[in-house]
C-alpha cells in the first residue's frame, strides 16, 4: 500500500530509535562504564606499584651497613 494509508514515521527503523537521535545508546554507555572501571583499576594498580617501589627504596637506604 502506498499513499496516505501507510504513513511512515521517523521511528520506522529496526532499532526503534529515530535516525537523527543524539546521545549514546546502551551499548556505548556499557562500553564507557567498562572503560571507566578499567581505568580506575589501572590507577589503583599503578598506585600500589609506586607505593611498593617507594617502600623498597626506603628499606634499601635504611638497610644494614656493610663493613667493619
Amino acid at each position: 500500500m502506498s499513499g496516505p494509508d501507510r504513513i511512515k514515521n521517523s521511528f520506522d527503523n529496526k532499532s526503534g530509535r529515530r535516525p537523527d537521535a543524539r546521545g549514546p545508546d546502551r551499548a556505548a554507555q556499557a562500553r564507557e562504564a567498562r572503560q571507566a572501571e578499567a581505568l580506575r583499576a589501572n590507577l589503583r594498580k599503578r598506585k600500589a606499584q609506586a607505593k611498593a617501589q617507594s617502600a623498597d627504596a626506603e628499606s634499601s637506604e635504611k638497610g644494614p651497613k656493610s663493613g667493619s
